[in-house]
């Protein structure tokens, strides 16, 4: 019977790679050998009992969920954002576009606001006479946002002294 059933399997196969090779060439008779593959492998699977293992595996016993951990630094969760983003706008125009420009744009849109009841998109001119012609670029929304790795980042020397002539308002 096994016999019998190896030999009709062997033909299948070689039925499958020779159409496979005859309709679709080489790419044809690959895919053909890997199906075959494939269905060998899951019928020695399946036919195969699995070994006993020597000892018995343990059942896990559901007990009490362990208490969830304390994060220490939750309250300081923003604070380390912060950090990260502005840690990486000194490596390239396209980063500091993505990750620090945003930050920046909110933290001086909260300023502004505040203190002089400014906001940068509905009066940039207003904006840009307050923090110069220097560093407005770091804020200006209608600068379109750099894709390229290559271009310099304006540097952590201008986000500082942005942040002292917000700082100034």
């Amino acid at each position: 019977m096994r016999r019998g059933l190896l030999a009709m399997g062997t033909c299948a196969a070689v039925v499958a790679c020779a159409l496979g090779g005859t309709l679709l060439g080489l790419f044809g008779f690959v895919v053909a050998v890997d199906l075959v593959a494939v269905v060998v492998l899951l019928s020695v699977r399946l036919t195969v009992a699995p070994v006993p293992s020597a000892r018995p595996v343990p059942q896990a016993t559901p007990g009490p969920a362990p208490p969830p951990r304390e994060d220490p630094d939750l309250p300081f969760r923003d604070h380390r954002d912060i950090e990260l983003a502005l840690g990486w706008a000194d490596s390239s125009a396209r980063i500091y576009d993505h990750a620090a420009r945003p930050l920046v744009r909110d933290i001086a849109d909260r300023v502004l606001a505040a203190r002089r009841g400014i906001d940068t998109r509905h009066d940039p001119d207003a904006v840009r006479a307050l923090v110069g012609e220097e560093l407005w670029p770091l804020l200006d929304p209608s600068r379109p946002v750099a894709d390229d790795d290559r271009l310099p980042a304006p540097g952590l020397t201008a986000l500082d002294r942005l942040a002292r002539r917000l700082e100034e308002l």
